[in-house]
């Protein structure tokens, strides 16, 4: 059985050609007139989503729902806040509509956990590491979401993973997703390890709000 792939884009010059360009490996459907969430569901492989079509509050319900889906984003631009914001939900891939749609396809087949950025936007993501005034690395390493949040505070008071999906209502497979995420905030790969380096850090957490871009 073929991947599932859903194009949800409004230029439809560049829908079109996705479409034709990845017709022959996957089975391809482009969304008209949905809502995004809808597309979102136990059928979809891989989500390829304009920007300018969704916003990133939509591209982070999926991705908290649906945990296993490859999101991979096109823009037209791409700041160093809209960069952050991205790879902090995390997508898969972040495209220029601009670029090589083969480039495209090489990031839908990529094996790799690590995003694959467009080369035309990768120099940012290195001044976003090199500027401590845009992203420390303390920043980088708390910048958590309300959902990290509720899930470091549960593993605080010793809920197991399927204690932590009952109490907030969500799959084991989001409770990990999530916790993959935490792992990586803080640079630990085991929970043992985040529980002892929250138990000897007092620095106080921080917490993302994405309707709030303000940092505290």
């Amino acid at each position: 059985m073929r991947q599932k792939i859903y194009i949800y884009e409004q230029n439809k010059l560049l829908s079109m050609g996705l479409e034709k360009l990845l017709a022959d490996l996957y089975s391809v459907e482009i969304l008209k007139n949905i809502q995004l969430p809808a597309a979102a569901n136990t059928n979809t492989h891989i989500l390829i989503v304009g920007f300018d079509s969704a916003s990133i509050e939509q591209i982070q319900k999926i991705r908290e729902t649906h945990p296993s889906i490859k999101i991979i984003v096109l823009t037209d631009r791409c700041d160093e806040k809209t960069l952050m914001r991205l790879l902090d939900i995390p997508v898969q891939a972040i495209f220029l509509k601009s670029s090589n749609p083969n480039q495209i396809v090489k990031a839908i087949n990529n094996p790799s956990e690590s995003p694959y950025i467009d080369s035309n936007i990768s120099p940012l993501l290195v001044e976003l590491l090199r500027d401590p005034s845009i992203c420390s690395e303390e920043e980088r390493e708390h910048k958590l979401t309300n959902r990290e949040q509720q899930i470091i505070s549960l593993i605080k008071q010793g809920y197991s993973n399927q204690e932590i999906a009952n109490h907030l209502f969500i799959s084991i497979a989001t409770v990990k997703f999530h916790l993959s995420n935490i792992y990586r905030k803080h640079n630990v790969k085991r929970r043992q390890d985040l529980i002892y380096k929250l138990a000897n850090r007092p620095t106080p957490i921080r917490v993302y709000d994405a309707h709030n871009h303000s940092r505290p």
